[in-house]
């Protein structure tokens, strides 16, 4: 019984990090030249939303299932910057500028993740995947949008920078 309780809160914390991935994904699309093209990145249909990952996510730390285990990380932040080329030579961390932060925090609803049955895991997916829908709109929404997109209407150049980390809960 504690096997099959255990199995279950691992397939739950698989979720939650597929979104974390999405979540990132669809922020970075919506804001971030791609760096390669669509055939370079696969687009797995989880949520029932396809969108091409192209900025390797898989290798951060929210994408592993082992994320959701320690009590004390709920939250990653995903910053977009924009900066000189990284290309160039004697850059300074100084000339980038913050554009957005974004914040995800996840509050378990039950504190006890091996309560959950095969129903509230379903429930879980489909609410997981109207935020995901509710994010790909926000995103184009906000002003920063417009902004990202007004460099490729122009044909300049911009270089973007972003980073994906862990955080501590607030409290």
């Amino acid at each position: 019984m504690a096997g099959a309780s255990a199995a279950q809160a691992h397939q739950v914390q698989k979720v939650y990090s597929e979104w974390c991935v999405k979540a990132a994904e669809v922020v970075l699309a919506s804001r971030v030249d791609s760096p390669g093209t669509e055939e370079d990145g696969h687009a797995s249909a989880s949520f029932n939303l396809k969108v091409p990952e192209l900025f390797g996510l898989r290798n951060e730390a929210v994408a592993r299932p082992e994320f959701f285990q320690l009590k004390t990380q709920r939250s990653f932040q995903l910053e977009i910057c924009l900066g000189p080329d990284p290309a160039e030579e004697d850059v300074e961390e100084s000339s980038v500028q913050l554009l957005e932060r974004w914040t995800f925090t996840f509050f378990p609803a039950q504190p006890d993740p091996s309560a959950t049955n095969d129903r509230c895991n379903q429930t879980l997916v489909r609410k997981l995947s109207v935020t995901l829908r509710s994010l790909l709109c926000f995103t184009r929404l906000l002003p920063a949008h417009s902004f990202c997109r007004s460099a490729r209407a122009a044909g300049t150049k911009r270089h973007w920078r972003s980073r994906v980390e862990a955080l501590a809960p607030p409290f």
